[in-house]
């Protein structure tokens, strides 16, 4: 945009801070943007920056740049009012979108907030910073629930941000919309050669200093600030379109720059609902709370799943499986490394093994007896009478019985079951355990 404003003390022009982001491409609804201009025209800029040059002008400018959210049953309510600019400015009472975004990224951090709210009053304004703004508006309620409410106009660049968020609502007499950019060019070449002015412009492209006034606005200037536009506006329709949900070409057909009464704009789906701010906030607190405490339960259950995995890693080492289940084959050690099975796992494993195969032997032992019963011998054939009597045999066998049961206490202190311990004792020394059998057999035959 460059508008024809008419400012007293113009020479002062250089004095204002960011004047330039009045100048280029908006996003506005056009009957506020006219009115800007009249504002601006006739201005008296010497002593608007005499006021802000003075205390009470740089006090209000920094109270403006510290506003912050407010909270509400958990619910961080971020203003979005009057003119859409990148910057705060000391020339409009409107909304920094840089401090806005700010504001965006403390509320998502804050542990006092649940949800965010973008209460939403503006025309649009500037493009600049605007892409950003949605930006920030999408990340943030990626982190939390966050809704838009458009109170009375949310408009061009004001919608773009707001159909960012996930729930956009307005009240009953709201308009939404006026989809579209737009740049203002001034050809007052003609205008100069009445005044018998020429200007020249020494430039280094064709297109540089287009628009100086005085100058002629050629078509090649013209097509290049279509293209400027036309490239801005896809960036604008896109974004609606992913925030929205809806087909690009269906936001094309509503980006005619026209805003639409809230019901209509429900209907066309440009927003979800139309209801008052406090029955929003209420139903958004409400959600915020909800979501709060499913995310404390998610991040303690993930708290204890972390702990768990770094107490009992996946995967654990074939060293690992050895210590963890001494005595175990081979066959049973690989199968659990296949499996990709944690210590846990694989202790789990091996005792259950182990327990089965004790099952299968006193099944089989108690079957051997009732054979030998059967046959009147007691336990498993007896040893020769001249092994049986020998001092050095009995002596061996009481040897391993005792040997035999000192290892399997010494198992169950290192926290093995008794079940297991013998286990693991048999397998240890089969002839120490062949021993003890044959010292308790001829146990029993001198009975």
């Amino acid at each position: 945009m460059q508008p024809d404003l008419v400012l007293e003390g113009a020479q002062d022009l250089a004095s204002v801070p960011h004047l330039e982001q009045y100048f280029g491409v908006w996003g506005v609804e056009e009957q506020s943007f006219r009115a800007l201009v009249r504002r601006f025209d006739g201005y008296n800029l010497a002593e608007h920056l005499a006021h802000v040059r003075g205390a009470a002008g740089h006090v209000d400018l920094v109270a403006r740049a510290r506003r912050d959210y407010r909270v509400a049953s958990g619910v961080a309510v971020i203003d979005v009012a009057g003119t859409l600019l990148k910057y705060v400015s000391s020339m409009d009472d409107g909304t920094s979108t840089v401090l806005t975004r700010q504001q965006l990224r403390r509320a998502a951090a804050d542990p006092a907030v649940n949800a965010i709210l973008l209460r939403m009053d503006t025309p649009g304004g500037v493009i600049a910073g605007t892409a950003e703004f949605a930006g920030d508006v999408a990340a943030a309620g990626a982190k939390k629930p966050l809704w838009a409410y458009c109170d009375d106009l949310c408009a061009s660049a004001g919608y773009w941000p707001a159909s960012q968020a996930r729930k956009v609502f307005a009240n009953e007499l709201g308009r939404v919309g006026s989809i579209g950019v737009f740049t203002v060019l001034y050809d007052q070449s003609e205008e100069a050669a009445k005044l018998g002015v020429k200007v020249h412009v020494v430039r280094t492209g064709a297109y540089k200093g287009a628009g100086v006034p005085g100058t002629e606005i050629t078509d090649e200037h013209l097509a290049e600030a279509q293209r400027q536009v036309d490239r801005t506006h896809e960036h604008f329709l896109n974004a609606i379109s992913a925030g929205r949900n809806l087909p690009l070409e269906k936001v094309r057909e509503l980006a005619d720059g026209r805003t639409y009464f809230a019901a209509d704009a429900k209907k066309l789906k440009l927003i979800d609902g139309v209801q008052s701010f406090d029955d929003t906030l209420a139903q958004l607190a409400e959600l915020g709370l909800q979501k709060s405490s499913k995310g404390r339960t998610r991040a303690m259950t993930e708290a204890t799943t972390e702990l768990t995995a770094a107490a009992d890693p996946v995967g654990a080492t074939l060293a690992e499986l050895k210590a963890a289940c001494p005595g175990a084959e081979p066959a049973f050690l690989l199968g659990q490394l296949e499996h990709g099975a944690t210590v846990a796992q694989a202790t789990s494993a091996f005792l259950a093994h182990t327990r089965a195969e004790l099952a299968n032997r006193e099944t089989e032992l108690k079957e051997a007896r009732a054979a030998a019963a059967g046959a009147g011998v007691a336990g498993v054939a007896p040893l020769t009478d001249d092994a049986a009597t020998s001092a050095a045999g009995k002596a061996a066998a009481a040897n391993a019985t005792e040997a035999f049961w000192a290892d399997v206490a010494e198992r169950e202190k290192g926290g093995l079951k008794r079940s297991a311990a013998v286990r693991l004792a048999v397998k240890s020394d089969p002839e120490r355990h062949a021993a003890m059998l044959a010292e308790a057999n001829a146990a029993r035959t001198t009975k």
